[in-house]
């Protein structure tokens, strides 16, 4: 049976809803269950609408809430941020980084492709980008991209793109 919109207060409801709610002092929820009414919100609908009031004892002051608030999270400190970076780097070159030029650094055996021509899973780090003339083609390292990284390059151009601060070639 569906709960009917209308017509459901009747006097005698709503006296018990009364004697239970300020009387007895029991929850709306369970002068809810005791009535058959759907939910909670049926008998705190109707104590508004008909003015009723809690005991002192039973009402809480106004702008409390039912907990105290909660402090707002605080941002993740220094180590935090260190361990999730940490936690992604990948394995270091076979190469140390220094020995490394930023811009003609290539795998052995990886030939430049053009960037749009590169195909999936290949590096993506631009090669002479500085010194091409506006509208050339951009040439891209083309090496086999390390599996599962999130960031699309070799393990090379991925050790030059990671290299923490100050320690730039």
């Amino acid at each position: 049976m569906s709960w009917p919109r209308s017509g459901w207060w009747t006097p005698e409801r709503e006296a018990e809803a009364r004697r239970l709610y300020l009387d007895e002092g029991r929850s709306a929820a369970a002068v809810a269950r005791l009535l058959g009414a759907p939910s909670r919100n049926t008998i705190i609908g109707k104590a508004y609408r008909s003015g009723w009031k809690l005991p002192q004892d039973r009402a809480r002051p106004r702008g409390q809430g039912l907990r105290a608030p909660r402090a707002p999270p605080k941002p993740p400190g220094r180590q935090a941020l260190r361990a999730r970076t940490e936690a992604r780097r990948l394995p270091a070159p076979s190469l140390p980084v220094s020995a490394l030029p930023l811009a003609a650094a290539l795998p052995p055996g990886a030939a430049p492709v053009a960037f749009m021509a590169r195909p999936a899973g290949r590096c993506c780090w631009p090669i002479g980008a500085e010194r091409e003339p506006a509208g050339a083609e951009m040439l891209v390292c083309g090496a086999p991209a390390l599996p599962g990284a999130w960031q699309p390059y070799c393990q090379i151009h991925l050790a030059l793109g990671l290299q923490p601060r100050g320690q730039a070639a």
